[in-house]
C-alpha cells in the first residue's frame, strides 16, 4: 500500500517495459498514473484527481515531451506540477532545452531504481516546502492586513517598510484583553471580553468596529475608530 501521504505520480510512457520498471520502483510509495502519449497524459493532468509529479518520456510518437511539457507550464491548472523528464538522450543541449520548457529535473535510461526514488522523494519534498512557504506568506498577509491599515500592510508587501507620514489629533491605544470576563448588567449575560465592551463604550464605537485578538490595537484617527486583531473576530 502506498504510504507517502498519497501522492499521485503519473509516468508517461509509450513503452510498457519503462512503464513497468517506474512503477515497481514506485508503487510501494505512490499512487501511480499511466499514460502512453501526450494527449492522454494532459487530460489525466487536468482531471479532478491531479498528479503531484509527472515523469515524462521525451521522445514519444505524436507529441513530445517537450510539447506536453510546454502545454503543462502553459496552462494555470497545472503549471505548478513538477515534471521529471525520463530520456535516454545525455546531451547537455537537449538537457537545456528541457530545462528551458520547464522540466525540474532528468531522469536517464535505463533506470536506476533508487535513483528514480531518490529524485522522486527529493521533488515531492521541494513542492511541499514550496507549498508550507506559500501557506506562511499568505498567513503574514492576513497578520499584516489585521494589524495595519491595508495602506500600510500593502507598503511592507511591495518595499519592506512603511512610508513615514504624520497625523494630526491622533489616539492609539492597547489593550490586552485575555482572560478578563465580566457580566452585561442590562442583559445579565456574561461578557467573556469585557474590557472591549467597556472600550467600545467609551468610545463611542460601533460594535462592528471593535474586534477580538491575542492583542488589541485601537487607533482612533480623525475620528474614525477603527480596532483590528489578529483573528478578526466581531466582538
Amino acid at each position: 500500500m502506498p504510504t507517502s501521504d498519497n501522492k499521485l505520480v503519473l509516468i508517461v510512457d509509450d513503452t510498457p517495459t519503462n512503464v513497468g520498471v517506474v512503477s515497481g520502483v514506485l508503487k510501494d510509495m505512490y499512487r501511480t498514473k499511466v499514460a502512453t502519449n501526450g494527449e492522454k497524459a494532459l487530460a489525466i493532468a487536468t482531471a479532478a484527481d491531479k498528479p503531484d509529479l509527472i515523469l515524462l518520456d521525451v521522445m514519444m510518437p505524436g507529441m513530445d515531451g517537450y510539447e506536453v511539457c510546454r502545454r503543462l507550464k502553459a496552462d494555470p491548472a497545472t503549471r505548478d506540477i513538477p515534471v521529471i523528464f525520463l530520456t535516454a538522450k545525455i546531451d547537455t543541449l537537449d538537457e537545456e532545452k528541457g530545462f528551458d520548457v520547464g522540466a525540474v529535473d532528468y531522469i536517464h535510461k535505463p533506470f536506476s531504481g533508487p535513483i528514480v526514488l531518490a529524485r522522486v522523494r527529493t521533488q515531492l519534498a521541494l513542492q511541499a516546502a514550496l507549498r508550507e512557504a506559500e501557506e506562511a506568506r499568505e498567513q503574514a498577509d492576513e497578520l499584516l492586513h489585521a494589524l495595519l491599515p491595508k495602506k500600510a500592510a500593502d507598503e511592507i508587501r511591495s518595499i519592506g517598510t512603511v512610508i513615514p507620514r504624520r497625523y494630526e489629533n491622533v489616539a492609539v491605544l492597547f489593550c490586552d484583553g485575555r482572560g478578563v470576563g465580566g457580566e452585561d448588567q442590562h442583559q445579565r449575560r456574561p461578557l467573556k471580553n469585557l474590557p472591549l465592551h467597556c472600550l467600545r463604550r467609551l468610545l463611542h464605537c460601533p460594535a462592528r468596529n471593535v474586534r477580538r485578538a491575542r492583542g488589541i490595537c485601537a487607533c482612533v484617527e480623525r475620528r474614525e475608530v477603527s480596532v483590528r486583531g489578529v483573528d478578526d473576530d466581531v466582538v
